[in-house]
């Protein structure tokens, strides 16, 4: 299939990458041939693809989807892409910024299975994935880029440093894989960190019924905050005129010692105590 490489790109359509826009170039070409490979084994219908730059993951993906939807902030980029996916009439290009987009309206009409992609920039990537989240209906799946200490974040179970209110919160609504590494060398501009893509495959309801998520996301944020004080503290401090000997009690009813930090609880512990203070 056709392909033309960023550097050949770029000689024809000088572009520059963005420090204000957390822009990292994916150019290694095995690597863009494996993050394609693993996203079509999905089979999907139609891919909406977060940032796609000059269009190197783009032109892999195209030939192999009926629709591909590309949603891209920086207009830098309106010739390159319309260069890369000339050949092809599946691809629509959307100049605007993917926290503001209207998702439903972009995906209408919505053939599923329908995916979410992208090599998402460092400074915008957790906000990127709360709004797919909230649009999770949409989707049978995410293949999204991270830097690698958020990508851990998303699959850390608890006790460990990386396990915080992210990795709770994905968790209760998706199934996290991380299913490729990728060092600095692949990019361009090369980072000083590496990254990881993780698949991501949301569930047909959350893991933990009845639950409202608006506030179980705020009771696990506060369980974490700061990660260093017990549990009994940290709701204590976030409960509006609760007492700490409340707190203490209802955990205790829980068989959850509130002198555990939150690190240390499970999501399904979150649960019962997310429920238990709901009611």
């Amino acid at each position: 299939m056709p392909f033309i490489h960023p550097t050949e790109l770029k000689k024809r359509f000088p572009f520059l990458a963005k420090k204000s826009l957390g822009q990292h170039f994916l150019v290694h070409r095995p690597t863009l041939e494996t993050l394609a490979e693993k996203i079509l084994a999905e089979r999907p219908h139609t891919i909406l693809e977060i940032g796609p730059g000059p269009g190197s993951l783009s032109q892999l993906l195209a030939p192999r989807v009926k629709r591909l939807i590309l949603v891209e902030k920086d207009v830098q980029f309106e010739e390159p892409l319309h260069e890369v996916l000339s050949p092809f009439g599946n691809a629509e290009i959307h100049f605007d910024d993917f926290l503001k987009a209207d998702l439903p309206s972009l995906l209408d009409p919505h053939p599923k299975p329908a995916l979410a992609v992208g090599n998402l920039p460092y400074n915008a990537s957790v906000a990127i994935l709360q709004r797919l989240l909230n649009h999770r209906s949409l989707f049978d799946g995410f293949f999204l880029m991270f830097q690698r200490e958020v990508a851990d974040r998303l699959v850390a179970g608890p006790g460990g440093g990386a396990y915080g209110s992210l990795s709770v919160y994905v968790q209760m609504l998706c199934e996290a894989k991380i299913i490729l590494p990728i060092p600095p060398s692949a990019f361009d501009p090369r980072p000083k960190i590496h990254s990881a893509v993780v698949a991501l495959r949301p569930l047909p309801c959350p893991r933990i019924p009845d639950v409202d998520l608006d506030f179980f996301q705020k009771v696990v944020q506060a369980a974490f905050n700061p990660r260093r004080k017990t549990l009994a503290n940290n709701l204590k401090r976030w409960a509006e005129g609760g007492k700490k000997e409340a707190i203490a009690s209802l955990l205790n009813s829980l068989n959850i010692d509130p002198r555990r930090r939150g690190e240390t609880l499970s999501l399904e512990e979150f649960g019962r105590l997310v429920l238990a203070l709901q009611q």
